[in-house]
């Protein structure tokens, strides 16, 4: 090899010695990026969970704050059951009929209350217990409580819960009573203070008659039927529950008719002054149960009508008679006044009391309850 071409090869091997390295990847680098996003990832999970861990802490602190309050809030609604006793006429049951509705469909419960049904033999006895502190509520006709009123003031009327057609007047034919004028002279059998005694007078004045023309044979209205089939009287003025049984054993042997002419009898719950006054809030319990049952027999007449019919094991036959003459409903009406005063003039004219002013029957009226529970069914004015 010549000295030119030596000195070529020798620059080749030269410039390939002294070549630039290409640039390789810094490794370095990448993993310190991928070193911040793990951390950076770390760092939300950490704070997502912090997060959560004060959410659940801040839900159960409100959550049981909000049961407490709701418990103490229940523990103040909770009042404790209330027991009440009613005396409940059995002269005539069936127009207490929302009393064993409310009972059987256990809307006394549902209002707070532990009622007790207590059977009375009639309204007059029933109210007596009210006053002697014996029961707290009675059923009684109006014209009982009218009786009973020129001699005391204690009572309280809560409402009227029925309305019925429920005396009859009934004589026999083998003393010569075939119509109403041919009572004149006659042993006619009745119960003092009784609604049968004032539509007996109501009767005998619309047929030209009065109690003075009559022989009156004062007695409780179960010695009715024994008294009339026997003979002991001649005529009788009563109520559904005994004058039924006496026409279907006598038959043709009697005569009879309605006594009351139209004028339906007002049947009350009644209490008294001193329990109005010492349990308000009880009156207004009974009443919105009983307003139930009213709803409850409007809406279901069929199933009420069943109710009364177990409840008080009435036959089939008089009930069917005596079911239509009755009318449901809760209410304090004008016309309870009007016919308690009217009552009231009859007694004092017939000189059945010593008293010669008729009472004030506002006073014997507990409107509170009834206003405050339905005020539509209160239509006295004052």
């Amino acid at each position: 090899m010549d000295e030119t071409a030596q000195k070529q090869s020798e620059k080749i091997d030269s410039d390939m010695h002294s070549a630039p390295v290409p640039p390789q990847p810094d490794n370095s680098g990448n993993s310190s990026k991928k070193n911040n996003t793990k951390m950076y990832a770390l760092f939300g999970i950490g704070v997502v969970v912090v997060l959560l861990v004060i959410f659940i802490g801040v839900t159960q602190y409100f959550k049981a704050s909000l049961n407490s309050a709701s418990s103490s809030q229940t523990q103040k609604n909770i009042e404790p059951v209330e027991k009440i006793t009613i005396g409940v006429s059995d002269a005539v049951p069936e127009l207490s009929a929302l009393l064993y509705i409310a009972a059987k469909n256990k809307y006394f419960e549902d209002a707070g209350l532990d009622a007790v049904l207590k059977k009375e033999l009639n309204g007059l006895v029933a109210q007596k217990e009210v006053l002697d502190g014996k029961i707290d509520v009675a059923t009684t006709p109006a014209f009982a409580i009218v009786s009973d009123g020129f001699e005391h003031n204690n009572f309280r009327i809560l409402a009227s819960i029925g309305r019925g057609d429920i005396i009859e007047i009934i004589g026999r034919r083998d003393k010569n009573i075939t119509k109403p004028a041919d009572l004149k002279g006659k042993r006619v059998g009745f119960t003092p203070k009784s609604t049968a005694e004032f539509f007996l007078g109501r009767f005998l004045s619309l047929n030209n008659l009065t109690l003075a023309d009559i022989t009156p044979v004062p007695m409780a209205f179960d010695k009715i039927p024994a008294a009339l089939e026997s003979g002991d009287i001649d005529a009788a003025a009563s109520i559904n529950l005994f004058s039924y049984p006496i026409k279907q054993k006598m038959g043709q042997k009697v005569v009879s008719w309605s006594a009351q002419g139209g004028q339906d009898i007002f049947w009350l719950l009644v209490s008294s002054k001193d329990f109005t006054t010492s349990h308000p809030k009880t009156v207004k319990k009974l009443l919105k149960a009983v307003i139930k049952a009213e709803e409850y027999l409007k809406k279901n007449p069929t199933e009420g009508k069943a109710i009364i019919m177990n409840r008080l094991h009435l036959d089939q036959a008089y009930f069917n008679q005596i079911w239509p003459k009755n009318k449901f409903g809760v209410s304090l009406d004008q016309e309870l006044l009007i016919a308690m005063e009217d009552q009231a003039r009859w007694r004092i004219e017939n000189k059945l009391t010593d008293k010669a002013k008729v009472p004030n029957y506002l006073d014997f009226i507990y409107l509170d309850g009834l206003k405050n529970v339905k005020p539509e069914a209160v239509s006295i004015i004052k």
